[in-house]
């Protein structure tokens, strides 16, 4: 039972509307930055009830293009949400469904039809189905939208898009078919090996409501869900970099409305580097604010020269100039990421396809080379920021490591593979 003394006030609920009886939270409090609750508690005649926020409300409102957003807010608060559910709360809520999914599908669906209860066995069935895509959306980090294209949603999924056929065709067997507790057992093993592949649970137990302490046992196992510093830098510098991005009107920036996407990338980049060097460059962005200047438009814009000449023209005297010296240390690191990106195609060759070209000549419209964005972006860095990054590429020089291997390994694991080889074999 939750006490009034665990609680406090952040605001107070509109009328009911809807069939459902949906209810508005007005408030001004900035709580939801700083907590994991899945849910929010309302005051009913002296009794403190729990309310959930529905996953599809959540996939409404980070899907879709953004067209206006003059003071970025929306756009801040869009991307705080589409980072997905804090680490914790998913597992409980695969937690939950792996219970719900036991339950109705290789529990009571046999039960009810053998005691010739044939709707409820029917709706056991159904049960099962709903609860299991809502258990491959939480494995692909993807919020589950509205149940009308909860199926038809599975497609676009990373991890386990099969599952969505192998739904199809349990629902063509006969109520009673031999095969349907066949395939709800089928369904689960592949359930039940994604999760020992994210780490949720372990051995060789068939029955999933058995897994349910493993997985809520797994929250503590993993490392503290508060962020580090590090992380916290990371997450502000991608937020400064997407209301950029979304503000940016230049060539090759198009098409880039999935944050979720984004986010992964940039985090596997950042990853690899140090506070200082964080802080840093969170600096620049917050500099060129102040000066209302897009940090952004700056790096697509320097990209226009061999992707869009003659755009190039146009807009070229609006960017900063670079001194002599700061266009050599770029070309010298650049080149010296180029010769890593060129190991990495020969290793990986699957897996650095998908960044594109590597060399500036490979550019075209729309197609930016790894040369060429990589030139872009550090033509953006202050003085400072370039001196950390100079340094950070020397020391890895001397580590013999390959930077872009680091970052594309990042990123792998971020996608939920085990190692850039895995990756690479899927591809």
């Amino acid at each position: 039972m939750i006490k009034s003394d665990e609680v406090f006030k952040i605001g107070q609920f509109a009328k009911p509307h809807g069939i459902k009886g949906e209810i508005t939270l007005m408030t001004d409090c900035d709580v939801f930055d700083d907590t994991d609750d899945p849910y929010i508690i309302c005051d009913m005649d002296g009794i403190l009830v729990p309310f959930f926020l529905e996953d599809y409300r959540l996939a409404t409102a980070v899907n879709g293009k953004v067209f206006r957003d003059d003071l970025g807010e929306f756009s801040r608060i869009r991307s705080e949400i589409a980072r997905y559910y804090p680490e914790e709360v998913r597992v409980r809520k695969i937690a939950r469904q792996a219970a719900l999914m036991a339950q109705s599908g290789q529990y009571n669906y046999q039960r009810m039809f053998g005691r010739g209860d044939k709707v409820t066995a029917k709706i056991a069935l159904s049960e099962f189905m709903k609860h299991t895509m809502a258990m491959v959306y939480l494995l692909n980090r993807t919020y589950a939208p509205f149940y009308k294209w909860l199926h038809k949603g599975m497609e676009r999924l990373r991890i386990l898009p099969e599952i969505g056929e192998i739904l199809n065709v349990l629902a063509d067997y006969p109520n009673g078919d031999e095969r349907i507790p066949q395939t709800i057992e089928m369904i689960v093993a592949m359930i039940i090996a994604e999760m020992k592949k994210q780490g949720l649970t372990s051995g060789e137990d068939h029955y999933l409501d058995h897994h349910t302490d493993k997985i809520l046992h797994s929250i503590s196992q993993k490392k503290e869900s508060r962020e580090t510093v590090k992380e916290a830098l990371i997450r502000e510098l991608i937020r400064l970099e997407w209301n950029d991005l979304i503000k940016a009107q230049i060539e090759g920036t198009e098409g880039q409305d999935d944050f979720q996407t984004y986010a992964m990338t940039q985090e596997g980049k950042y990853q690899t580097w140090n506070e200082e060097m964080l802080r840093s460059y969170i600096s620049d962005f917050h500099r060129a604010d102040d000066r209302d200047f897009n940090l952004i438009s700056e790096k697509y814009g320097r990209m226009l020269k061999t992707t869009f000449p003659a755009r190039y023209q146009k807009i070229a005297e609006t960017l900063p100039v670079l001194s002599q010296v700061k266009e050599e240390i770029i070309e010298e690191i650049v080149g010296i990421q180029v010769k890593w990106m060129e190991e990495l195609a020969q290793r990986y060759p699957k897996a650095a396809g998908k960044a594109g070209g590597i060399h500036t000549k490979e550019d075209q419209p729309f197609r930016i080379s790894y040369e060429t964005c990589q030139r872009g972006e550090l033509s953006t860095y202050s003085e400072n920021t370039l001196d950390l990054y100079g340094k950070f590429i020397a020391g890895l020089c001397r580590e013999n490591r390959n930077l872009p291997e680091m970052i594309m390994t990042n990123t792998a694991q971020l996608y939920g593979y085990a190692s850039l080889e895995e990756l690479e074999q899927a591809l």
